[in-house]
């Protein structure tokens, strides 16, 4: 949900993920960073249940939390178009097993 929630689209109208957020970004960090506590809270209680659980190595659950919700919300974002001109989309399941399997690529089939 968050991946679909930040993914540009033109015709949505999604005030929250919009252009304009990205303009609060750069105006007002401290109020944006205020403003995904409660997301970066609710992730952090993720990772750290995943390595509770024996599913991924304990360590910094707050810090992996914030990089799993820059790398959704950045990615999002991109219109996927790598350099050789053949637009190929991110989807939010690439997105996903990217950040549960690293730039290790243990889960991921990118």
């Amino acid at each position: 949900m968050l991946y679909e929630q930040s993914h540009h689209d033109l015709g949505a109208q999604r005030p929250l993920f919009s252009d304009f957020a990205l303009q609060l970004l750069v105006k007002h960090p401290t109020q944006v960073a205020d403003a995904h506590v409660p997301l970066l809270t609710l992730f952090t209680e993720l990772v750290e249940e995943a390595a509770e659980a024996g599913a991924i190595p304990p360590g910094k659950p707050r810090r992996r939390a914030s990089l799993v919700m820059q790398t959704v919300m950045f990615a999002s974002q991109s219109p996927g178009v790598p350099a050789d001109g053949h637009a190929h989309p991110v989807t939010a399941d690439e997105v996903w097993r990217f950040c549960l399997g690293g730039v290790s690529g243990s889960l991921s089939t990118v």
